[in-house]
């Protein structure tokens, strides 16, 4: 399996950067916006990490059917976990540097991709997690998976929702 995780996590990089040129590609399509990047905050960018590793995790899952244990909280980690690396990462170095830096934005996106990647390999090799866990999994899935649909075209007036969101974030320090 490791193969495959290595390869998915390849094939995830390069989803991922030609995601984020999809929506203009696409002649801004409202249905390919709710997978890609429709501006330039920090929250339209997770998806480029988000739908690729679900993929990944979905095609690994039918390679190996009967193999693999957890696939909804290996989903769940695959849709959450980018909504935690990513800001962290962005917000703790623009911080230091007060500006964003093309390389460094590009390493943090490839570093959610591989540590969401691997820790999913090893929930799907791990034995089943409980069913209440599952559930928990589930909820947790379906309420990420609706907030980016939900926020795409719709966000709330925060900062990690609005185009060029480093500029505003820097303006509070």
């Amino acid at each position: 399996m490791n193969t495959y995780i290595n390869i998915g996590i390849i094939i995830s990089i390069i989803l991922g950067s030609f995601l984020h040129f999809a929506y203009d590609i696409s002649g801004k399509n409202k249905i390919i916006g709710y997978f890609t990047p429709v501006n330039e905050s920090v929250w339209e960018h997770m998806k480029l990490s988000v739908f690729p590793v679900i993929l990944t995790t979905l095609v690994i899952y039918l390679i190996y059917p009967n193999n693999l244990n957890n696939l909804i909280p290996a989903l769940a980690i695959a849709s959450l976990l980018p909504f935690i690396i990513i800001p962290i990462l962005f917000y703790t170095y623009t911080h230091f540097t007060k500006k964003a830096i093309l390389p460094v934005d590009i390493s943090i996106f490839i570093i959610s991709v591989i540590v969401d990647l691997k820790i999913i390999q090893n929930l799907l090799l791990s034995d089943q997690v409980s069913i209440k866990l599952s559930i928990l999994s589930f909820i947790i899935l379906i309420f990420t998976l609706n907030s980016i649909f939900k926020y795409t075209y719709n966000p709330p007036k925060l900062k990690i929702f609005k185009s060029g969101g480093l500029k505003l974030y820097l303006k509070i320090f």
